[in-house]
């Protein structure tokens, strides 16, 4: 098997600069004894933080130059759990996936308002598997400790003709106990993963779950949601709904048993801490039952990148300068310009009005326009959707929310105002334009309150801080927080009153708590409300720029892509397959980069064939 290259230059680059963040580190503190230029205090104070977020920096700078196939296989490396944990594989099934499509759908507004906005009702179902991948993971020590209370109560009720459950056979999910037996009480973790919606894996963050297993002494189940470009918007969607009925209401053949949902701790960071969002609303406007509470870390709330923070905050950041979207072309990405179909009335179509971004006018009084594809998760025409974008939202009525925001992360801002909107709904009104995207915002400011919010940003801190620098004092301070918020909420333990359903903390470098300056003192308060979910005119400059400087440096390489993709077109056209258009039907309009329609790479002209062998059989 070929060596990844962006694992092989990782590999290669990483001891040298391990080395020469260490000299760095202590020629600063010893000699010059102040932070050095572009730097913090806690990078100064900290070798763990600083070794780790310089590792972090060159990786994010470094598979900017490789391509997405080779970055997706690169947080897709196999890890391990140590010996200590007990570790489930599974599928969610199809029936979890279909049910969840349905309520999806119901969210949206109905099926003509998902095929206005969503481009369909059925391309957004497909995929290479039959469900969604999972994991279930705890403590061995957790598990056994549940097995025995669990073997207790089945003794105690047991007639003597009841033969004793060996404690080797339990299941993670059904610890010695009959189906019909009283729901499990063990607390559940449901983990989204980040990644931009395009990257990452349950792999990618194994350490970070094990840390959320052992804070709740319970479980966590985690997923692999279907990743951008290939499945993009609403596929992460369907994926995290289908794991939240499969423990909720499980179907038959499942191992468990149903999980309350006042047991049950969605949790996420960056990208996964943006889909915890939309999926809480889809909870909420589909009258499902809420989670007992959501843990949101460094969730990315502005796809539009409209506050200030995205650039000031860049140097002391660890994500890349230019954005997600911007690296080294393959056929994957950028997706094609045409696809083979006639658009309808869908604001997927491949309008140009709709799908050219206008920032803010600059101080010479310019607009900027960005006419290619921002994101991989969504067309640009789709950014402000209040399921993608939830800063633009209705943010009440949702369980209560920890929000940890980085200090120093391009995204502090975007965090702090979401937050501030989650708690105090009334001082934020909803545009009309969003509530178009959106149908179920419509009258909700009668149907909900604020939601109980506890907001903590961290001092000099990066882009998910418990996650990527969990050994370092914030970092483990957050894990603090993480703990008791999942153990007050779950009940797990009886704890002091909240007094106040708005909780504003800055936690310092030490990990010392204090009250968080007020809102007018705050720069993401400070923006017009207006200008929220408009690129600025500084973050369109940095895309422009990046954009300019890859398509030069890699012009070759497009050119070579352009030409094998339309070999690969016409090698599909002579081999055509009337199954192979199953999406197309009744208005199934979906974006040109994904998978459905697609025919130039294989990954696409397998999906295509499985279902078009799915559509025979069924």
């Amino acid at each position: 098997m070929p060596v990844n290259p962006l694992t092989a230059r990782t590999v290669l680059r990483a001891p040298p600069l391990l080395l020469k963040t260490l000299l760095k580190h202590y020629f600063n503190r010893v000699v010059k004894k102040k932070p050095r230029k572009s730097s913090t205090r806690l990078r100064h104070d900290e070798l763990l933080y600083d070794e780790t977020f310089s590792l972090l920096k060159m990786f994010i700078t470094l598979a900017a130059n490789h391509t997405i196939e080779e970055f997706q296989a690169f947080s897709n490396i196999r890890t391990n759990s140590p010996r200590r944990f007990h570790v489930e594989r599974l599928v969610v099934p199809m029936s979890s996936c279909d049910d969840a499509a349905k309520y999806l759908v119901q969210a949206l507004g109905g099926q003509d308002a998902a095929r206005r906005v969503a481009g369909g009702v059925k391309w957004w179902q497909a995929r290479a598997t039959n469900g969604v991948d999972a994991e279930w993971i705890t403590t061995k020590k957790d598990l056994r400790e549940a097995n025995k209370r669990d073997k207790a109560k089945t003794t105690a009720t047991a007639t003597p003709v009841t033969p004793p459950v060996e404690e080797s056979k339990a299941h993670i999910g059904a610890p010695a106990m009959d189906n019909d037996s009283e729901t499990d009480e063990m607390r559940c973790f449901l983990y989204l993963h980040g990644g931009g919606y395009y990257v990452g894996s349950i792999d990618q963050e194994r350490s970070s779950i094990h840390q959320h297993a052992r804070l709740i002494n319970g479980r966590v189940f985690a997923i692999n949601y279907r990743l951008a470009p290939q499945y993009p918007f609403p596929c992460a969607i369907q994926d995290a709904l289908a794991a939240y009925l499969y423990l909720i209401k499980p179907p038959p053949e499942a191992k468990h048993r149903a999980i309350k949902p006042s047991h049950i701790l969605l949790t996420g960071d960056s990208a996964g801490g943006g889909l915890s969002l939309a999926l809480l609303q889809v909870l909420r406007d589909s009258g499902l039952p809420l989670p007992a509470g959501a843990v949101l870390v460094s969730p990315w709330c502005d796809l539009n990148h409209s506050f200030p923070s995205v650039t000031i905050n860049t140097d002391t950041d660890i994500l890349p300068k230019y954005g997600l979207s911007i690296s080294k072309p393959s056929p994957l990405w950028p997706p094609p310009l045409q696809v083979p179909w006639t658009a309808a009335d869908t604001l997927t179509a491949q309008d140009p009005e709709l799908q050219t971004i206008r920032s803010r006018p600059n101080e010479s009084g310019e607009v900027l326009k960005i006419e290619w594809q921002m994101h991989p998760y969504a067309q640009n025409g789709l950014l402000r959707h209040p399921l993608i974008s939830p800063v633009l939202s209705y943010l009440g009525g949702l369980p209560p929310l920890l929000i940890i925001a980085s200090g120093k992360e391009v995204l502090c801002d975007e965090i702090v105002y979401t937050a501030h909107k989650a708690a105090e709904p009334e001082k934020y009104s909803v545009r009309e334009e969003v509530r178009k995207l959106y149908p179920a915002l419509d009258g909700i400011e009668t149907r909900y309150g604020g939601t109980e919010v506890h907001l903590q940003v961290y001092d000099d801190t990066a882009h998910t801080l418990p996650t990527q620098f969990e050994g370092t004092t914030p970092g483990k301070a957050a894990y603090d927080a993480i703990r008791s918020f999942a153990r007050r909420v779950t009940g797990m333990e009886a704890t002091a009153h909240v007094n106040s359903s708005f909780t504003r903390e800055r936690v310092s470098v030490k990990g010392v708590v204090s009250p968080l300056e007020p809102a007018s003192d705050l720069d993401a308060m400070k923006m017009s409300p207006e200008f929220v979910g408009v690129m600025s005119a500084s973050a369109a400059e940095r895309f422009t720029e990046g954009h300019k400087l890859f398509k030069e440096k890699f012009s070759h390489t497009s050119k070579a892509i352009e030409r094998h993709r339309m070999e690969n077109l016409r090698r599909a056209e002579n081999c055509e397959e009337k199954g192979w258009a199953w999406p197309l039907d009744e208005g199934e309009v979906p974006p040109p980069g994904c998978n459905v329609v697609r025919r130039d790479i294989e990954e696409a002209r397998r999906l295509a064939k499985q279902m078009a062998q799915r559509v025979i059989k069924g």
